[in-house]
């Protein structure tokens, strides 16, 4: 370690401090009804970037006879046979806890800044972990909580969860729940917070961020802010199109489609409007928007379904396989199926409204009968 980044624990830089960066996943809220699952871990400071690679994860067998919640299974993407390649929980704190010990000496302390996003679920788990492999040795983590610090520096984003708060700063967090990728953004998210904590609250000691925390308290929160310029929405035109919402450096967040761009857009913005969650963790992260005029809204509902198909959007949750009921059509939209095959090539679109407008659509030019232009156009 290089002599410039040993200070005294309270007078230390906070930028040049090395942390160590967790995250765990389990196979229940906490470790009264379930177990670990898997544990990631880093370490770095805010002052140098880390490789990505240099993140180590470990997949941990679980007890005999327990089984992992399908539930779980779905949202990490874990399945049995890789838990049954795993190590054992003790063999994974040991590592995990070595390796907060030989930062914490060469910190000059007891213990190691451990940086974790939403501490109050990994805490419990840790501590069980540390109680039931190593009860004799004092416990080596000092734990920083990454969520709350962002409820105080930015409290009207609209959500602050590891995914939304990672893509506001510009960095990827993957949609699985995996101990790698969360343990890498929560380094980032680091970084980034210590950044504001210099720049807006004169904090750049480590000591000075202790005191921040014990005395801070919850702000209160005012109207919803997304990052987005107002301006950017506003220049959208009033006519019907595809919409594209990208992140700080421009990675491809959601699609839509609308009769009216500009009115469907900015209703994504009033305070109040109640979206489900993934679209207010989206709106976190949305920094820029692109368009594509289309003639009807008919034709932007198609256009977004096929640039769905070949871009995979990660928000586009109701056109994701396994999501919803879907529907192809073939180019004649006489036929349909929940399968897309070389006839069936217009899709995937979520069955029920939008596909009983095609239809509509396709009597309708049969027999040159008339239909509302609302009838054509898809839920969202």
């Amino acid at each position: 370690m290089d002599a410039a980044f040993q200070y005294p624990q309270k007078d230390s830089p906070l930028d040049r401090r090395e942390v160590l960066a967790v995250d765990c996943q389990a196979t229940a809220a906490n470790p009264e009804k379930g177990h670990l699952l898997e544990i990631g871990f880093m370490v770095g400071s805010a002052a140098r970037a880390v490789p990505t690679d240099a993140c180590r994860s470990h997949l941990i067998r679980q007890p005999e006879g327990s089984a992992v919640p399908a539930r779980v299974l779905k949202i990490t993407g874990i399945s049995d046979p890789d838990l049954d390649r795993g190590i054992t929980d003790s063999e994974a704190g040991h590592m995990l806890f070595e390796a907060a010990r030989r930062a914490a000496a060469r910190n000059g302390t007891s213990r190691c800044p451990t940086i974790i996003h939403y501490a109050r679920f990994e805490l419990p788990f840790l501590c069980r972990l540390h109680r039931d492999n190593e009860p004799a040795s004092p416990f080596p983590l000092d734990i920083i909580c990454t969520h709350r610090i962002a409820q105080r520096l930015l409290p009207d984003l609209p959500r602050k969860g590891i995914r939304a708060l990672a893509g506001y700063f510009g960095h990827g967090a993957p949609m699985l729940k995996r101990s790698t990728g969360h343990a890498v953004a929560t380094m980032g998210i680091w970084r980034d917070l210590v950044a504001l904590l210099s720049e807006g609250c004169n904090i750049t000691t480590y000591g000075q961020l202790q005191d921040w925390l014990a005395v801070t308290g919850q702000p209160v929160r005012g109207k919803r802010v997304s990052p987005m310029p107002a301006a950017t929405r506003r220049a959208l035109p009033d006519h019907p199109g595809v919409y594209r919402m990208r992140s700080l450096g421009g990675g491809l967040l959601y699609i839509g489609k609308a009769k009216s761009l500009k009115k469907r857009v900015c209703s994504y913005f009033r305070s109040k409007a109640p979206h489900p969650e993934h679209i207010l963790e989206m709106l976190s992260q949305a920094r820029d928007i692109d368009f594509s005029v289309t003639a009807s809204a008919l034709e932007a509902a198609v256009v977004e379904a096929d640039e769905i198909k070949r871009n995979h959007p990660p928000y586009n949750k109701a056109l994701q396989p396994g999501q919803r009921s879907l529907v192809f059509f073939s180019r004649t939209l006489k036929r349909n199926g929940p399968r897309s095959n070389p006839q069936l090539c217009i899709g995937p679109l979520p069955s029920g409204r939008i596909a009983d407008a095609l239809t509509a659509f396709d009597r309708w030019w049969t027999s040159r009968g008339s239909i509302r232009e609302e009838d054509l156009l898809a839920i969202e």
